[in-house]
């Protein structure tokens, strides 16, 4: 008779430690990966190759996220929705931004333009995505949003790249690819890679004086699928006082129901159109 009563307090148990795993922000899924045999002898093109690998079935993603946002324009650290999808003229990306349960504002970047709008001050804000320098940060206003919010970052085709073993010890953990490439215009890129999760660690690109102009970085990698994805990204500008943080409480890949792209501004909105330089 007494063991009625410990198999209801047991399940009362599992079902809070269940409730608090999904309800968590800061739990996350430990997804370590393995080091390959072919470690560290794999060329620029078999590691452009294994970055992509598996990431061109990716069409659309929907995240729960903490956003953290610093631009001349505005800044704050928010709840987010995030939806996202690809087409063949680029990515658009949908955000809805909120404090304390409630909604204050939406972004939307579409493959050339933006719109946010700031629902507290009935402010609409939009234009060309070239002119979205002072308003969006920088991964938001580029129009990859895959591979920024996901850290899909690859060595591109057109320009010429070095590659060096980053650790020479026997931990396997640190092994690490570093790639480097420079420009006849003098900019040079560093693409930090994992190995055994093949997926960017740090991305950087410095002008000819060696003055940092974009950096971006991903950690806290879980397995989605058959995917290794970050659950932390972070971008910065340091030149236009730029910078996000993202830190995903979940996300789902591919789903099969996403919002239609809109802001539904109400009527009444002020409309400030910003202009490229």
């Amino acid at each position: 008779m007494r063991l009625r009563p410990l198999l209801r307090a047991a399940a009362l148990l599992c079902g809070v430690a269940l409730l608090a795993a999904g309800c968590s922000g800061s739990r996350v899924t430990s997804a370590p990966g393995e080091v390959p045999p072919s470690y560290p002898n794999d060329s620029v093109a078999d590691i452009r190759q294994a970055v992509t690998q598996g990431t061109d079935t990716l069409r659309a993603f929907r995240a729960e996220a903490r956003l953290s946002v610093d631009t001349p324009a505005r800044s704050g650290r928010f709840s987010s929705t995030i939806y996202a999808k690809r087409a063949p003229q680029g990515d658009s990306l949908l955000m809805t931004l909120s404090k304390m349960g409630f909604e204050g504002g939406r972004i939307l970047v579409t493959p050339d333009s933006f719109f946010v709008h700031d629902a507290v001050r009935g402010e609409l804000t939009y234009g060309a995505l070239a002119g979205a320098g002072s308003v969006l940060p920088a991964p938001l206003r580029s129009g990859r949003a895959f591979e920024n919010l996901l850290g899909l970052v690859r060595p591109a085709e057109r320009w010429r790249w070095q590659v060096r073993p980053g650790d020479a010890t026997a931990d396997s953990s640190r092994a690490r690819y570093v790639l480097t490439s420079g420009s006849a215009r003098g900019r040079s890129r560093t693409l930090a890679v994992d190995p055994a999760r093949w997926r960017a660690l740090r991305y950087t690109e410095r002008d000819s004086s060696g003055t940092l102009l974009e950096e971006r970085q991903f950690s806290q990698f879980g397995r989605f699928g058959e995917l290794f994805l970050p659950r932390r990204v972070e971008l910065r500008r340091p030149q236009e006082e730029s910078s996000a943080s993202v830190f995903y409480r979940n996300l789902a890949l591919n789903p099969s129901d996403l919002p239609p792209f809109a802001l539904d501004v109400p009527e009444g909105t002020e409309r400030r159109q910003v202009r490229a330089q």
